[in-house]
């Protein structure tokens, strides 16, 4: 599976890289960006941040650049996709969110000091391993994308931004 991921700029971005092991990863980021290339991973540029058009820049990079699937990690993305689900499924493209992403995000940007990445309510990679409260919280909720959990195991969206870029 060929995903894009957002906010490929940033270290946040950089630690999901082993989560998605065995999958190409596309590093997608606003203005310029690294031309820095892997055999996992590359990084692209996704053009000039268009908050008004996030849903159909974002559609337009995963046509261009093959992705399968895609994990947007900024608060605006995520907004913009979580109304925008079904235009992607139209074109075959994976919108790795929960259903009600938006309930999912945080107020504040968290600390990044648990996370976990879901797919389809199974657990793909995460740091420290989860508890067994952690998953079983996680399969009932049928978590899919990143999040960030506290010690209580409440989850929240793994953004990198909870207010902007």
């Amino acid at each position: 599976m060929t995903v894009l991921i957002t906010g490929g700029h940033s270290p946040r971005t950089l630690k999901l890289l082993k989560a998605f092991a065995g999958h190409h990863l596309i590093l997608g980021g606003y203005g310029e960006m690294p031309s820095l290339q892997t055999p996992e991973y590359r990084f692209v540029s996704l053009g000039a941040y268009l908050p008004a058009a996030l849903a159909h820049q974002l559609l337009q990079a995963c046509l261009d650049q093959g992705a399968d699937a895609i994990l947007p990690l900024l608060a605006e993305e995520v907004r913009a996709l979580a109304e925008s689900a079904v235009l992607f499924a139209e074109f075959g493209i994976r919108v790795l969110l929960p259903a009600d992403a938006i309930h999912w995000l945080a107020p504040a940007t968290p600390a990044a000091e648990r996370w976990s990445v879901w797919l389809e309510g199974k657990p793909v990679a995460a740091f420290p391993p989860l508890t067994g409260a952690e998953e079983s919280a996680g399969r009932s909720a049928a978590l899919q994308g990143a999040f960030v959990s506290d010690q209580n195991g409440h989850f929240q969206l793994f953004t990198v931004s909870a207010d902007g870029l």
